[in-house]
């Protein structure tokens, strides 16, 4: 018997953000992309065959709506500050440590910021830590580390 193929996360989150969200407003989009992670996240962590590695899951499904965020030209910053918000409050409905949640969406997060314009991190960081005091610094170490593993 063949063996499942385990689902894309990532390129399941960007095809949805990128063909339901393209011509959505801008003040809304970053709410509906965040919206669209949780759903996929909460999906996946309560199916049926629970994926084997929820960083994984959800660090894919966060640089999925992130790229999708970045080919359709959104707002990335308040996308990354309504992502981490959003995995903050999943961990009832997931089962996982919200904190963690939060650090493996921040890892993504920096992924995609690594790929953009310099200053794109600098400001995805401000506004991480203005709205979730401490996650700055966490973001930052994340973002030399994204940047650093991009290096040939």
């Amino acid at each position: 018997m063949a063996k499942p193929v385990a689902p894309d996360f990532e390129k399941l989150a960007r095809e949805t953000v990128t063909s339901r969200l393209k011509g959505m407003p801008a003040d809304t989009a970053a709410e509906a992309a965040a919206a669209v992670a949780g759903k996929i996240v909460i999906a996946a962590a309560s199916g049926k065959e629970r994926p084997q590695d929820p960083h994984l899951m959800v660090a894919g499904v966060c640089r999925g709506v992130m790229s999708g965020m970045l080919l359709i030209e959104k707002d990335l910053v308040q996308t990354a500050v309504e992502l981490v918000k959003s995995m903050a409050h999943l961990g009832a409905e997931t089962h996982l440590d919200p904190t963690e949640l939060m650090t493996w969406a921040m890892e993504a997060v920096a992924e995609v910021c690594a790929l953009g314009h310099p200053d794109l991190g600098a400001s995805v960081r401000e506004a991480l830590e203005h709205n979730f005091i401490g996650t700055g610094e966490v973001f930052g170490g994340l973002l030399l580390k994204a940047a650093k593993d991009r290096q040939p």
